[in-house]
Formats: C-alpha cells, sequence, structure tokens
C-alpha cells in the first residue's frame, strides 16, 4: 500500500492516481463532473414537474391553513372606559412552526418545479 502524500497530511493514503491530490484539486476521477461534461444526472420526467407543482400547491395550502389557526384574536369586554371591546391577540407556536415548515416545503417543491420546466431533454 502506497503512503504518498500521508506525512505532510495531504490527500487519500489509498493506492491509485488518487494518493497524491494536493488541497482544493479535483480527484482525477471527478476531473470530467467539474469540468460540465454535460450530463445531468437522474433523469427528469415531466410526471416529476407535475407532482413538484402539486406538492407546492398543496404546502402553500397548508401553509395558509396553519398561519391562521397559529394566531387567533379574542374579543374580550370593554376594558378602558369609552371603548366597545378589547382584542387580544394569541399566537401559538407549534401552528406557526408547521406553516414555516409548509412555507420551506413549498419553496423547494417550487424550485424543483423551475428545474422542470427549465432542463433539456437528454440527447440519445
Amino acid at each position: 500500500m502506497s503512503t504518498a502524500g500521508a506525512r505532510d497530511g495531504v490527500g487519500d493514503v489509498r493506492v491509485g492516481a488518487l494518493a497524491a491530490t494536493p488541497p482544493g484539486a479535483a480527484p482525477t476521477a471527478q476531473v470530467g463532473k467539474a469540468a460540465g461534461d454535460g450530463s445531468t444526472g437522474a433523469r427528469w420526467s415531466p410526471w416529476r414537474t407535475v407532482v413538484a407543482g402539486l406538492l407546492a400547491l398543496m404546502f402553500l395550502l397548508v401553509a395558509g391553513i396553519a398561519a391562521g389557526r397559529g394566531i387567533i384574536t379574542d374579543t374580550w369586554p370593554a376594558f378602558l372606559p369609552g371603548t366597545d371591546s378589547t382584542s387580544i391577540t394569541r399566537y401559538s407556536g407549534p401552528w406557526l412552526t408547521v406553516a414555516a415548515a409548509a412555507v420551506l416545503g413549498a419553496g423547494l417543491s417550487i424550485m424543483a418545479l423551475v428545474r422542470g420546466l427549465t432542463v433539456r431533454p437528454r440527447e440519445r
């Protein structure tokens, strides 16, 4: 087993071309990917785009419902003389957390939707 590069703590100590990779440089096995060889990874189908759009709508609906349940306004009889009523607003942390998580999910789904609408089909 080669230990090239092990003395200075840089690179991989396995046998092969990747043994003495300087810091910041791409290993030789990944140079094609870093240079942009045109591969897009997994194939993207139209169904994934449709599902991403439906998920984004669902997440936005859930966010709206959860935010509505997370902010509650109560009306009480007048506390101060000369007013009709007193309104007190309460905030429910769990519902607002669900709303924030749903907004995050909607954002990720929208990014997947945009990717699905802008990706070009792979040439065969």
